[in-house]
């Protein structure tokens, strides 16, 4: 599961729109995949976009729960996940999601974004 959209600022300083796959891959990944087609199980489609890509790019600390790990967590309701980004409005949260954890830290908190950007860029093989 991936995306080959890029990255770009939230606020469209540039003007520019994303495409809404920027935002919507992985709900849609899940929602038709996991939820609708049933041609995976949740722990499988979860794996695939969680574990399977950390060991392939060599993070050890990534991509799992587990003591030492980096808590990179999202905790979603399954029935009512849903991508809620258009073409006209591409930058759009998908529903369902509650809480998002970035190294341990809550960006989303009650469906809200908590102002946290703990984020950064890891290169393949150095998660630390």
């Amino acid at each position: 599961m991936g995306s080959d959209s890029g990255v770009r600022s939230l606020k469209g300083e540039d003007g520019s729109k994303p495409h809404p796959r920027a935002f919507g891959t992985p709900i849609q990944f899940l929602t038709t995949f996991v939820r609708e087609q049933k041609l995976l199980s949740w722990g499988e489609g979860l794996r695939r976009m969680t574990g399977l890509p950390a060991h392939v790019l060599g993070w050890q600390r990534r991509g799992r729960i587990a003591e030492g790990a980096v808590a990179d967590l999202v905790v979603f309701s399954p029935e009512d996940l849903a991508d809620r980004s258009t073409y006209a409005e591409p930058v759009a949260a998908p529903a369902g999601v509650q809480h998002v954890l970035v190294a341990g830290q809550f960006v989303l908190r009650d469906g809200a974004h908590t102002g946290a950007r703990p984020g950064r860029i890891i290169q393949r093989g150095r998660d630390e």
